[in-house]
């Protein structure tokens, strides 16, 4: 401060020292500027000031003056050195010398920023160190500015380290992005774009595949349970070809809108090209939640978005990748069978409790024949044994071929899945075919990028006429008493014979084609900084034919005579569909101070037909020729129809956020539908979120909450977006198209007339879902623990329902559905957390731990008048999560009293002890329907969880998964209650029925329907079980032999791998079926449980 004054002080002060401190002497060598200075100030009686400052890194001097002036030795003293001097009196003041170079004109800066793939990385920040100056790049990672040849610049990009470089009198800048440590820095796809995970304001759950891609699943649906926060994945079989359900936060099933819109690379697709995805194929999966997300594609995305980005060329030499996996599957779970004995046994408990006498069914001298097993006209059938072998072969092959340099990158992959299936006849197979192609070119100097895309599947399976399903519910409602083979071998004369129906010479064949191309043009304008044109069109043809030869294997009756069967049948079928997707996008991003500006529009224009037809004939008079024409003409059955479909719409998007910290979003599509009439044709769906990164505040560095999150962030939304409901152009009247024989000048001429008229509605549009979503996400102990919590809320209204609770049926005239004033609710949270740890440089790991609950509210509903009368049995402001309105339940008759003391149902007869004590729920002294409540769980879970884990040391790493579900009911019925007659018990668990010696029995006394008046099988709780589960749902051990290969190893990737799904379960309903199936019969084919084996090679 002193120095600072001197100085100004100076131009007044100033005076020549020419005359003063003559006859300095200096003769010095090496010696220090401040021991100079010293001498000097004795010699001349002048004080010289110095800050400290100025003389560090000052180097000695050397000196040999004699008798000279004090300036003439200051100068000497100063030659050479960043230092000058003025007089201020009798005071030297040292001070820094000006820089009197002339100034460098700055120079424009060009350059790219890539990941450290060579993928362009659109919207980093490109800042000049220690000056307001800032631009961000385009979509193909490019930027210009202007700098000063020694400027630094530092690239920053959510995800990745920063990069300083300097200008150094570059033009041309190239610069390579490392990834960082944080997971909050990671790119996510959303809607139209990419955005780091930190700036990103809505609800998105991404998920990778690296963890699973190994194990033996069958479709992408099944290895996503369990791995993801909001997706809840419902199974309901195992046989080839079966495909669980998916959705999102439970989807919105009141309105009809459970499954989730599919968007693959940017484009709308349908589930089956989803569930065709090749998983080797796949970089990763976003799964888009709130309305903040999902309003950018407008209709059908009220359910959510699965938003699936498969992998691109990179920068390099050929990578080649093969992988296969070949697996073998059992049937997981399935109840044991009753024996014959036992079954013959239980028929005459049922005859005696009827009063028929102990041996009303079986005598003795039956029972002894059949329990010996001597008698083949007393058999003792295993159906199952029969039916199923043990193991199915299961094989999954992927090839891949990627690489590319700075101008052009390619990839192409192929996947070939064969799955078998466990029924002794092999002609139950699926097997798909798919491909996945990307190349793409870009012309640097014009900003201008060309890609083309080309991928598809083809996918075949065949079974037995008579169909999986079917085939299986035969097997369990057969009897072991019932014979399987007559005495020479051939099929007995049974009614629905399962190894008549498995051995058909008959066949039912599917087949799905594919085929899609897509082309995208990307240019960066070059005279304007940070905007980008793109433009995009798909056309996709896809193809369904399908064939069934219905014929049913010879049977016989026990005199050699064929038992008689319907003729042979052929039904066929073919769905063609054709479809197209344009795009018009235009991205605006620029940067200012610590201000980030994007903005995005896109127009989006989508249409399509399909043609469908069908044709049938009967009576075939043999099965050697499965053609059309050998059919019975007076049969024949045709039946076609076309249908074509239009829909545009226009997204808009502005994204703000200041120093990366406060964030703001705002997004808005105007959607038009050709379901709607021209005047309530468009809808327009708007959303919000804004975001708060606390952890980049001042204050929680110095409130030390670093040390406690090391990343917090605070976000929310609030959105709508519409959903198309009802039928298609009930806007118009409708009516049908039916033949008629008319007489016309004597003669009988075929014609026409309209039937089933529906009259028009002009007041429907589309559905409006309302939805909010508060989340936070964070980082701790040194950001090994990540994770988030999300809290969500949705409300739709604009349901459109059946008017017959408001309207007469009109004469001779069907109802439009109409617009109510219904309204639906869902509410819920999710959550993730993940903790990767290091235990020392060879052992690391991670586990995880997701889960989602919810629950749905019918707000409003339409009920009529035969609603109202029981108040406990609607649906209106009734929280749904029920399975239905039914008898309460205590348990069995266990004495007399509690027959004689309590209030029975009014149409219920001859009670007896061990019989179901149905409730009188509303006291009122009787039971009836007046006594139905809403009870029990739904059966679609409303709380699941998913724990991944996994371990990795030396080359060896393990990933595993236990996945479940929290109460869930399911309702015993048919085959597995036992009841409703001799024929239905089947399984050995049926014996624990109760006894005056069993009466902690699990079923009631032993009997049927009709001994009671169905008392017993009427709808009520006692049948209703709890089937929440816990799963070991896969596992694999991997180990890695690249680590023993020799560096120079043309291997990049070297694997093998074991693998099981499905291997341990836990829960109530185990002994009765697996209790991921949603059905409560038991006649699903039973899920699998899957061991595999396989290898990985990459060069």
């Amino acid at each position: 401060m002193k120095v600072t004054c001197l100085l100004v002080l100076s131009a007044c002060l100033q005076v020549s020292a020419e005359g003063f401190g003559q006859n300095i002497s200096l003769h010095v060598k090496n010696a220090p500027l401040a021991k100079v200075f010293r001498e000097i100030s004795r010699q001349s009686g002048y004080q010289v000031f110095a800050n400290d400052r100025l003389l560090k890194g000052i180097g000695r001097i050397s000196a040999d003056l004699q008798g000279v002036s004090l300036k003439v030795a200051l100068d000497a003293c100063f030659k050479d050195q960043p230092l000058s001097y003025v007089f201020v009196g009798k005071t030297v003041v040292i001070k820094q010398t000006e820089n009197t170079e002339p100034a460098i004109p700055p120079i424009e800066v060009k350059g790219v920023i890539s990941d450290d793939k060579g993928s362009p990385l659109p919207g980093a920040s490109i800042r000049v160190k220690g000056k307001k100056k800032a631009v961000v790049s385009d979509n193909q990672g490019a930027f210009t500015l202007t700098a000063e040849p020694g400027d630094q610049l530092v690239i920053s990009f959510i995800g990745y380290e920063d990069q300083v470089v300097t200008v150094n009198g570059q033009t041309e800048i190239r610069v390579a992005m490392k990834l960082g440590s944080s997971k909050m820095n990671e790119l996510i796809v959303v809607g139209y774009g990419k955005q780091s995970k930190q700036t990103v304001t809505s609800s998105i759950t991404t998920v990778k595949t690296d963890n699973f891609k190994d194990a033996p699943y069958t479709d992408i649906q099944s290895a996503l349970a369990g791995r993801a926060a909001g997706v809840v994945i419902n199974f309901s079989g195992g046989e080839p070809g079966s495909v669980p359900s998916m959705t999102i936060r439970g989807g919105e099933p009141l309105i009809g809108q459970s499954a989730p819109l599919y968007v693959i690379d940017g484009i709308i697709r349908d589930r089956d090209a989803f569930t065709a995805l090749n998983m080797n194929d796949i970089e990763s999966i976003s799964f888009l939640k709130d309305a903040a997300a999902t309003a950018v594609y407008g209709s059908k995305a009220s359910a959510g978005i699965v938003q699936v980005t498969t992998k691109s060329g990179q920068t390099g030499k050929p990578k080649v990748s093969y992988s296969n996996n070949m697996a073998w599957n059992t049937p997981n779970l399935f109840p044991k069978l009753i024996n014959s004995y036992d079954k013959a046994l239980v028929g005459n408990a049922i005859g005696e409790a009827a009063g028929n006498g102990k041996y009303s069914v079986y005598t003795q001298d039956q029972l002894n024949k059949i329990k010996s097993g001597t008698d083949p006209d007393y058999p003792n059938t295993d159906w199952y044994s029969l039916s199923f072998r043990k193991y199915a072969r299961q094989q999954n092959h992927a090839l891949s071929v990627s690489g590319g340099n700075k101008e052009t990158k390619y990839y192409a992959g192929l996947g070939y899945f064969n799955q078998g299936s466990n029924y002794v006849n092999n002609s139950f197979r699926v097997q798909r075919f798919s491909y996945n192609t990307k190349i793409s070119t870009s012309f640097d100097p014009i900003g201008l990028n060309i890609a083309l895309g080309l991928n598809g599947y083809y996918t075949y399976s065949t079974q037995p006429p008579a169909g999986s399903g079917s085939i299986f519910s035969h097997i369990v409602a057969k009897s072991p008493l019932e014979k399987a083979y007559n005495k020479d071998g051939s099929f007995s004369p049974l009614v629905d014979h399962p190894l008549a129906e498995i051995f058909s010479p008959g066949y039912s064949r599917s087949e799905a084609m594919f085929n899609d191309g897509n082309l995208t043009f990307t240019w960066n304008v070059p005279w304007v900084k940070g905007l980008t044109l793109k433009a995009l069109g798909d056309y996709t043809f896809i193809s369904n034919p399908s064939k069934t030869f219905d014929v049913l294997a010879t049977q016989y009756n026990t005199d050699g005579t064929i038992y008689p069967t319907p003729k042979p049948s052929l039904s066929e079928s073919s769905s063609n569909t054709r479809a197209y997707n344009v795009e018009f996008q235009a991205d605006y991003n620029t940067a200012f101070g610590q201000h980030s500006l994007g903005a995005t529009l896109v127009s989006v224009t989508r249409g399509g037909n399909n043609k469908w037809f069908s044709a049938q004939r009967k009576n075939f008079a043999s099965t050697a020729i499965d053609q059309m024409f050998a059919g019975d003409a007076a049969t024949q059955v045709n039946d076609g129809s076309a249908s074509e479909w239009g829909e545009v719409g226009y997204v808009g998007r502005i994204k703000y956020d200041y120093a990366k910290k406060y964030l703001l979003e705002f997004v808005g599509r105007y959607d038009g539908s050709d379901y709607f009439p021209p005047s309530k044709r468009f809808g327009f769906f708007p959303a919000v979120s804004a975001g708060w990164l606390v952890s980049e505040e001042k204050f929680y560095d110095e409130l030390h909450l670093d040390k406690v999150f090391s990343y917090f962030k605070f976000r929310g939304s609030y959105g709508k977006v519409g959903s198309i409901g009802g039928t298609k152009y009930a806007y118009l009247p409708q009516y049908g198209v039916h033949t008629q024989t008319y007489v016309a000048n004597g003669n009988l001429v075929n014609g026409y007339y309209e039937g089933g008229l529906t009259m028009a509605n002009q007041n429907i549009t589309w559905f409006s879902t309302r939805s909010r979503d508060f989340g936070i996400e964070f980082e701790s102990l040194k950001k090994k623990l990540s994770g988030n919590i999300d809290y969500f809320y949705t409300r739709t209204t604009n349901i459109l329902g059946s008017p017959a609770y408001r309207y007469t049926d009109p004469l001779g005239q069907g109802q439009p559905q109409v617009l109510t004033d219904a309204a639906t609710r869902k509410e819920g949270f999710d959550a993730a957390v993940t903790y990767n740890f290091n235990i020392n440089r060879e052992l690391k790991g991670y586990i995880g731990v997701n889960c989602t609950y919810f629950n749905y509210l019918w707000e409003r509903t339409n009920e009529d008048s035969a609603s109202l009368t029981n108040p406990y049995t609607r649906s209106q402001g009734v929280n749904q999560d029920y399975y239905a309105a039914m008898y309460g339940s205590r348990g069995l008759y266990q004495n007399l009293d509690d027959i004689m003391n309590n209030p029975t149902r009014i149409t219920s007869s001859a009670l007896s002890l061990g019989d179901v004590w149905l409730e009188d729920t509303n006291g009122d002294g009787k039971i009836d329907a007046q006594d139905f409540r809403r009870l029990g769980k739904s059966t679609s879970p409303r709380f699941t969880f998913g724990i991944p884990f996994g371990l990795e040391f030396k080359g060896l790493k393990l990933d595993a998964l236990i996945q479940g579900s929290g109460t869930r009911n399911v309702y015993l019925g048919g085959y597995l209650q036992g009841g409703e007659g001799f024929g239905r018990i089947n399984f050995d668990f049926q014996k624990n029925y109760w006894l005056s010696s069993n009466k902690d029995a699990e079923f009631p006394r032993a009997g049927n329907n009709t001994m009671n008046s169905n008392n017993n099988y009427t709808s009520n709780t006692f049948w209703l079980k709890n089937a929440r589960f816990v799963r070991l749902k896969s596992i694999t051990l991997t180990y890695n032999f690249r680590r023993l290969l020799k560096k120079t190893s043309q291997f990049n990737e070297l694997s093998a791998f074991v693998s099981g799904n499905n291997l341990l379960t836990f829960s109530p309903v185990d002994k009765f079926f697996d209790p991921e199936l949603a059905d409560n019969n038991n006649f699903f084919y039973p899920v699998n449980k899957t061991y595999s084996v396989g290898i990985r090679v990459g060069f």
